[in-house]
């Protein structure tokens, strides 16, 4: 692993920390476990190939150099023939942390009245007779409702795309997006582990690794099975950023490079050794 002088990882966003150390509320579930159990064979698997590499303090998995991604909501909307493809908000769970619903309540009642007036299906939610005041909650109190099969706070827009209405009330009340939208959105298709003692690892939803976060296949989602969309450490750029403090994503892009290089080198110089022998 290369070492990197500047701290990026002590420049991670605070309630990100928070939100890494804090279980999903099924983390006993037999599910879970099995979802583990895969997660440390994986992680072993590229420790023993060297795949992992260090970013100023981050630790990164080699293959976020090849994933491909964008938002393409044209492509995985509810509202378009999106045949076997899936949608990260309309089709996936998002559990929030205590904290992350506290930021929400903070803005219960204008969110209430935005929401209101641009989706209908909302209303017996918001104002029936069994309204809820935390609208967004499902049934258990600790993940986003998805009336209609699509998350609560998803907008489907006037060509049939679908969108998030968080990203918007925030934009449009000046709202920094992270008080009010859970890290989990942000993030995807990114994955961060908490790895203990201090170490947080990088990576991104791929073929390899999806079981291990109790995913689907990434064949399922437009947005990652494109070879043509651009790289992922490219559009995610902001995000990771965002994440470990500005200049991260082109560090990472660098560190990467130097990181196959080197492993190339090693690879040849031992294949070198053996033709001697």
């Amino acid at each position: 692993m290369e070492g990197h002088e500047k701290d990026f990882l002590g420049q991670m966003d605070a309630r990100v920390g928070h939100w890494l150390q804090t279980p999903d509320p099924d983390y006993e579930s037999d599910n879970q476990i099995e979802s583990d159990s895969f997660f440390d064979g994986w992680l072993l698997r590229r420790m023993s190939h060297n795949a992992i590499f260090d970013v100023g303090g981050v630790l990164v998995d080699e293959s976020l150099l090849d994933v491909r991604f964008a938002c393409v909501p044209e492509r995985c909307s509810p509202k378009v023939e999106r045949g076997k493809f899936k949608s990260c908000c309309a089709d996936l769970t998002v559990y929030l942390t205590t904290r992350e619903r506290k930021r929400l309540n903070k803005y219960r009642k204008p969110l209430a009245k935005y929401m209101l007036a641009r989706e209908p299906r909302l209303e017996k939610r918001i104002k029936g007779k069994k309204k809820k005041k935390k609208f967004w909650l499902d049934g258990d109190g600790d993940a986003f409702a998805r009336p209609k099969k699509r998350c609560v706070f998803s907008l489907i827009d006037s060509e049939g795309r679908i969108r998030c209405h968080l990203h918007n009330f925030a934009a449009k009340n000046g709202i920094e997006q992270t008080d009010i939208q859970p890290v989990t959105c942000r993030l995807f298709p990114l994955i961060l582990v908490d790895l203990e003692d201090g170490r947080v690892l990088v990576t991104a939803m791929n073929k390899d690794n999806y079981k291990a976060w109790g995913g689907k296949h990434p064949k399922f989602f437009p947005c990652l099975s494109d070879p043509e969309l651009p790289p992922v450490i490219e559009s995610m750029g902001p995000t990771l950023d965002w994440l470990f403090g500005e200049g991260f994503a082109a560090e990472l892009s660098q560190a990467g490079a130097l990181h196959r290089q080197e492993k190339a080198d090693a690879e040849k110089a031992l294949a070198s050794e053996v033709e001697g022998d």
